[in-house]
């Protein structure tokens, strides 16, 4: 009996270990088979990623956001700086302000108001208004006892009165308060001989204005210029956006006045809604990176893409958080009512403290900590898989062809982009474009009252009122007046003339800008653009980009995957901050194949985790 069960247990030992064999090598094929099918989805995963990425402007990594915070304090002091000295600040650049304008009038008692409303401005500026925007911020402080309230109010100038966002409910005229006729009478009531006081003229030129009911411009009755300059976004596109979509992130508390005389909302973003989904996000996105142990620059681009699809796409803006805390419990007018000294198209802010960048700073450093420690606990703990067959050797060379590929093309779309020329003067059909050239200045009010040329212009008008310390003028009466001079098509341009002739100096050749300053240094692409940074961001993608190769064949040390994918990463996040920080963007073609090309880099890494692939 004995004799029969040996065998037949030997038998059933002999099949359980061929069992046990089969079971071990199947895993190791399943195993290979994700390995290198997770190679095609990271490869195209990273291409759409890049492109969606590639938006120019845009904030698309926590490491550029927490530098825009960085530059909304360091805006933020020196708008500060600048009111409180009695000088005014502007925003400009080589290709902001085709259309208007846009100023800011901040009125404040003491600093730490200031400092309140200096940092929403600043904060709003660098999402809403850094790429297009030419922005002049002025202000005037009030009496500790003032009943005037402390606020930051947007008003604009446009180019052309063509194109002027308020118009008059009964006409659809354009709006201007105060005509050119009593502008020119108020500067010459200035240098009449004894000269009359500020607050006399102040009463004379308020008693003239003419506050009429006003609406909002609709898009057919802007003139065509707006065809030739591109579309210049405002305040009223960000509220009418939240009105027409529904949003998650936003929304808006209507009001209308008696008899429907006037209409207005205020802004109210769901910030802590979109901190708990941002950060929810972003641990998902970390949890990918621990599992996958790669791809370090495709998570850091990944997450603002996935909030897509969660509704941030109704929100305007170059930062996302930025943007909802910077809109949120400003007031936009569509229509207003006789006498109302605010136009319809503008909007009114009241401030934010400290802890409001304190917060947004602390989001993004989160983003980045969570997504960064979950790729690092992945990367510590991967398994090199060389490639094998042809979709392991296939993929390998795929990728390298569009990453090499795609970085020369980046490089010789640099040299394209240094080949043009900086525009100074724009010939347009009703108005010069005149090009600023700085991003940002701060105006010297002394300067302009002392110029022979622009003292008796417009902008003296406005420096006198503004500065003017009579204890008997009215605080109120001299922001409207100087408010309705800065709403003249001419304010912006004389300033623009002023700023390039009188401050910077710059000389022309036609419509070249070849000069600035005393010392006569030419001022051309090579100068502005940071071609140097770029070029370098896109070798850095090509060395990184062969180290991979020779990791996939070659035994290399584990640290070096690491030390490359960090400088992939950095190399990504320094791109888009150039874009933000040079004075010109980078080209189109640059940002797509630079980016597509990093991140195709980052993500192909022939490691896995044993029997996980």
């Amino acid at each position: 009996m004995l004799a029969q069960i040996i065998p037949c247990m030997l038998r059933l030992a002999t099949l359980v270990q061929i069992f046990i064999v089969s079971a071990a090598a199947q895993g190791l094929a399943v195993s290979a088979t994700a390995a290198w099918s997770s190679q095609i989805v990271a490869f195209w995963g990273a291409i759409i990623i890049a492109i969606r990425s590639s938006a120019r402007g845009v904030v698309t990594t926590g490491l550029s956001s927490v530098f825009s915070n960085l530059r909304v304090c360091q805006r933020s002091a020196r708008i500060s700086a600048a009111l409180s000295g009695g000088n005014w600040f502007l925003h400009s650049g080589w290709h902001n302000g085709k259309l208007r304008t846009d100023v800011v009038m901040i009125s404040w008692r003491s600093p730490s108001e200031l400092q309140r409303l200096s940092t929403q401005v600043s904060m709003q500026i660098e999402t809403f208004a850094f790429s297009s925007w030419q922005v002049l911020i002025v202000g005037r402080q009030l009496r500790s006892g003032s009943s005037v309230e402390s606020t930051a109010h947007w008003i604009k100038s446009p180019n052309h009165e063509s194109l002027c966002p308020s118009r008059t409910k009964q006409t659809g005229e354009s709006v201007f308060p105060l005509a050119e006729p009593d502008i020119e009478h108020g500067l010459a009531m200035l240098q009449e001989s004894p000269k009359q006081r500020v607050a006399d003229i102040v009463q004379i030129l308020a008693s003239k204005c003419d506050f009429q009911p006003t609406r909002c411009a609709f898009m057919t009755e802007i003139y065509k210029e707006i065809e030739n300059s591109g579309m210049q976004a405002s305040f009223a596109n960000v509220f009418t956006k939240v009105h027409a979509e529904e949003s998650p992130f936003q929304s808006l508390s209507q009001h209308t006045g008696q008899y429907g005389s006037n209409r207005g909302s205020v802004m109210k973003s769901m910030t802590r809604m979109y901190v708990m989904v941002h950060l929810t996000v972003a641990t998902a996105i970390g949890l990918m990176g621990a599992a996958s142990g790669r791809g370090l620059a495709v998570w850091l681009l990944a997450i603002r893409t996935a909030l897509q699809g969660l509704g941030t796409q109704t929100i305007s803006g170059d930062d996302l958080i930025l943007s909802l805390v910077s809109i949120d419990q400003s007031r936009f007018h569509y229509e207003t009512g006789a006498g109302s000294p605010v136009l319809a198209g503008e909007i009114e802010c009241s401030g934010l403290s400290w802890w409001h960048v304190v917060g947004t700073f602390t989001v993004v450093a989160l983003e980045i900590t969570i997504i960064g420690a979950g790729w690092l606990y992945g990367a510590l703990r991967v398994h090199k898989i060389s490639p094998s067959g042809v979709v392991g050797h296939g993929m390998l060379a795929l990728s390298t062809l569009v990453w090499l590929s795609l970085s020369v093309r980046a490089l010789m779309s640099i040299r394209q982009r240094l080949s043009g020329r900086l525009v100074g003067i724009w010939k347009q059909s009703l108005y010069d474009y005149i090009v600023v050239g700085s991003r940002s200045l701060e105006v010297s009010v002394e300067r302009i009252l002392e110029s022979p040329t622009y003292a008796n212009s417009v902008l003296g008008l406005v420096a006198t009122v503004l500065e003017a310390k009579d204890d008997d003028i009215d605080e109120l009466s001299a922001i409207f007046v100087a408010e309705c001079a800065l709403r003249r098509p001419a304010t912006g341009i004389i300033l623009d003339y002023h700023l390039v002739t009188d401050v910077l100096k710059y000389q022309y050749e036609g419509d070249s800008v070849v000069l600035q300053g005393e010392s006569a240094t030419k001022v051309d692409v090579s100068s502005i653009y940071p071609w140097i940074q770029t070029s370098c961001c896109i070798i850095l993608t090509i060395i990184c980009g062969c180290v991979s190769v020779i990791y996939a064949y070659y035994s290399l040390p584990s640290w070096v995957k690491i030390i490359t994918e960090i400088l992939l990463a950095i190399g990504a996040c320094w791109f888009g901050i150039l874009e933000r920080t040079g004075g010109l963007p980078h080209n189109r073609d640059t940002t797509i194949c630079f980016m597509v090309a990093t991140l195709v880099a980052s993500s192909v890494w022939y490691v896995g985790v044993r029997d996980v692939g």
